[in-house]
């Protein structure tokens, strides 16, 4: 509700500034409308009208998923774990296999594919809260932590294949 007026907004402002609004085709208008035009992993539709916007139509379905995984890591932690574990394990073997040319449409751009990093901040976000409720201490080890992963994603990001840094 707080992100969609804001999405509108900017989609007709693109729109407006376009020099060829008249030949964008109708489902390609529809697709940014409703915010699915990052679920088509072709450029000419997830980059169509205003290009950044795929990210919006990503995130958009991660959020929807936003209670769902609440509920369940609250309610049924065990649950939500081995499902976790079990996302990440399907994540890294489906990346195995995607052609090197779909590579940033279905890595990198999928809306199904940026859910493991939305997840990913989910758990962050749970630990980073949790260690927070006890001492400034356990908050400083969070945030040491934190630093560390980012530093060695960096260190590591320009020494994997490019899938790994698209999933990563």
């Amino acid at each position: 509700s707080k992100l969609y007026p804001i999405y509108l907004l900017c989609y007709i402002l693109a729109l407006t500034m376009s020099d060829s609004f008249e030949y964008i085709p109708t489902k390609v208008l529809l697709l940014n409308a409703t915010m699915l035009q990052s679920w088509i992993p072709y450029p000419s539709l997830y980059f169509s009208v205003n290009s950044v916007s795929w990210f919006v139509s990503a995130i958009m379905f991660c959020h929807l998923l936003l209670l769902p995984v609440l509920k369940l890591m609250n309610k049924y932690p065990q649950v939500f774990w081995t499902a976790t574990i079990l996302v990440y394990i399907t994540y890294f073997i489906v990346i195995q296999y995607i052609p090197e040319e779909m590579t940033l449409p279905i890595i990198y751009i999928s809306p199904v594919m940026q859910f493991p990093a939305f997840l990913f901040g989910i758990i962050s976000f749970h630990i980073f809260n949790k260690a927070s409720r006890y001492t400034s201490h356990n908050i400083g080890a969070a945030q040491l932590i934190c630093w560390l992963a980012l530093i060695a994603s960096l260190a590591l990001c320009c020494h994997v294949h490019p899938r790994y840094v698209f999933a990563s």
